[in-house]
């Protein structure tokens, strides 16, 4: 009896296991983090590196696992592409959340409820923000590796601008910043075409690990530069790219029938084309070929009215001043500006409120000032609709507004009804005005950003910008204005360099970009605190906890033995005991 049960037992085929895997599925997500940071060198070399040839080494040649990266993702890789995937992966300065990973890799899953989904999230876990959240789906067995660097010491260049001297030397500032304990006197170089050299300095950090390069840019009208230093530490921030193109003017026209002298004063010949009209002899002709339009205290006609509302939607400026009297038409003001200009208020208001935030203002000053000698204005316009303030009374009436690139002032700036001209602050509100109205390209620009890059060009019907280098062609976004494109790269850089814009094969202007400094934060999450999470000391130690979970111990072949002992002791029992 005790053998017929063994051999009934034995076809069955009994075993133990961790959990039900003869009739569960398990699927496999691997999130490899390659993000800049995982470029910092731990005991056997960059973390990623590491981390790609341990990932090899451990994963069975049987399987079927997926592959999600920071910018990309492979589903279902068998083994003769598995290899070669983990091989090819590279560097980005894209970087997922926590929440991102997991959401992702949700989608990578099979809707199938049943099966076992394990995500094993390879990274450094860099601390992105303090608010970050980690919220985890039940239903995801989520087995982490932290790899960690040896070393956080790093140096980083930030950025680039133009600096005046006290001597009057326009300088190229280069700020940098450091983690953890590096050497002072870091050698920073200035290269030019074909990496030549053309300057070389070296900084000394301050208490708040800021340090200050300057070079002299008195020569570097029309370089492609680089700033590059020397550093062990992350490698992606030891370049900087730049372009000094050759500076465009900014076309801006005045309609005035006052004085616009301290208009001509700020938009000087050296950075603006300025010209002047009076109503009576403005060529309509010439208002499409301008970037800022000047309304300085007129009283618009309906024909310039419909010709500016135009021009609005053209990608052109428009700053009105208006003229204060009960005898204008205000509803043309609304056509030009979209913001109704609804009764006079009389009496003396000073200008209390600044919006600092705003873009005309963002980096104008360095600390929000509250204490200064506040301008006056004796009458102005009440207005209404949607619009920015960008100055305002003390009665919290706009005084300066803006609606997309077009601007207004509430109040004539006359002397006898303001002193806004003799007020510092009228300086950086009109320049940038101008400087807005174009968007020249700058010194650099950042990878993956949606950025937008005025050209004063005019365009045949079928032709089109491309902007490229020797690695990389790409057409962008474009409009046509008639005589100014406007072109946007739309998250389409994503590596550093320096590229051109070309119509056919002149080349039109330099642009260069950088990737985002935020990798080079090394500061890291405990991922010890994290709730729902197994923890792994390594990539080894994890795969054969793995292999441990989906270990079967078959017992079949144990009951087979006893099977045969049974009959082999009835045997003996019927022959030697009658």
């Amino acid at each position: 009896m005790s053998a017929l049960a063994c051999i009934v037992i034995a076809f069955a085929q009994p075993y133990i296991a961790r959990r039900d895997i003869q009739s569960k599925l398990t699927e496999t997500i691997v999130y490899l983090d390659n993000s800049f940071s995982m470029q910092a060198k731990g005991a056997n070399g960059p973390l990623m590196q590491r981390a790609i040839k341990e990932l090899i080494d451990n994963i069975s040649l049987k399987s079927s696992i997926s592959v999600l990266t920071n910018n990309d993702s492979y589903k279902s890789l068998g083994p003769s592409y598995l290899q070669e995937t983990l091989l090819n992966i590279t560097y980005t300065d894209k970087q997922y959340s926590f929440d991102e990973v997991v959401l992702k890799a949700k989608g990578m899953f099979s809707n199938d409820s049943t099966s076992v989904k394990n995500l094993i999230y390879i990274s450094d876990f860099q601390l992105r923000n303090s608010t970050e959240t980690f919220n985890i789906d039940k239903k995801i067995n989520v087995r982490a590796v932290k790899l960690t660097p040896e070393s956080i010491n790093n140096i980083s260049i930030d950025s680039i601008c133009f600096k005046d001297h006290a001597s009057g030397t326009r300088m190229l500032s280069v700020r940098l910043s450091k983690e953890g304990n590096v050497n002072d006197n870091i050698p920073v170089s200035l290269l030019g075409e074909d990496n030549k050299l053309l300057a070389k300095t070296s900084v000394t950090f301050n208490s708040s690990n800021i340090a200050e390069a300057l070079f002299n840019a008195a020569n570097l009208e029309g370089v492609n530069g680089m700033i590059s230093i020397a550093d062990n530490g992350l490698l992606y921030d030891n370049q900087f790219f730049f372009s000094i193109n050759r500076p465009e003017k900014i076309n801006v026209l005045v309609i005035s029938n006052t004085d616009d002298q301290f208009l001509k004063k700020i938009y000087t010949d050296d950075e603006f084309n300025y010209t002047s009209y009076p109503l009576n002899q403005l060529d309509y002709s010439r208002l499409n070929n301008n970037n800022l339009i000047v309304l300085n205290e007129v009283a618009p006609s309906q024909p310039l009215v419909n010709t500016l509302d135009n021009l609005k939607n053209s990608g052109i400026s428009i700053l009105v001043i208006p003229e204060l009297s009960d005898r204008i038409n205000t509803a043309y003001y609304k056509k030009i500006t979209n913001v109704s200009f609804d009764s006079i208020a009389r009496g003396s208001k000073k200008l209390t409120s600044i919006n600092f935030d705003h873009p005309l203002l963002y980096e104008v000053f360095e600390n929000r000032v509250s204490n200064f000698q506040y301008p006056e204005v004796n009458q102005y316009y009440r207005t209404s609709g949607d619009f920015s303030t960008i100055l305002g009374f003390e009665n919290n009436d706009p005084f300066l507004i803006s609606n997309g690139t077009n601007y207004s002032f509430t109040a004539s700036l006359n002397s006898n009804n303001s002193n806004f001209k003799n007020s510092p602050i009228i300086v950086p509100v009109l320049y940038n005005m101008g400087k807005r109205s174009l968007s020249l390209p700058t010194l650099y620009y950042t990878t993956e950003a949606n950025e937008d890059i005025d050209l004063n060009i005019s365009l045949d019907q079928d032709e089109t910008v491309t902007i490229r280098n020797e690695e990389f062609n790409f057409i962008p976004i474009q409009q046509n204005y008639g005589e100014k494109v406007r072109v946007n790269t739309s998250n389409t850089v994503t590596k550093a360099g320096h590229y051109g814009v070309y119509v056919r094969e002149q080349l039109l202007q330099h642009l260069s970009f950088n990737h985002n400094r935020k990798e080079s934060n090394l500061q890291y999450l405990d991922i010890n605190q994290l709730n729902n999470i197994s923890v792994s000391e390594s990539i080894p130690s994890l795969f054969e906890e793995l292999k441990s979970e989906n270990k079967v111990k078959e017992l079949w072949k144990w009951f087979v033995i006893f099977a045969l002992i049974f009959l082999i002791a009835e045997t003996l029992i019927l022959k030697y005991l009658k």
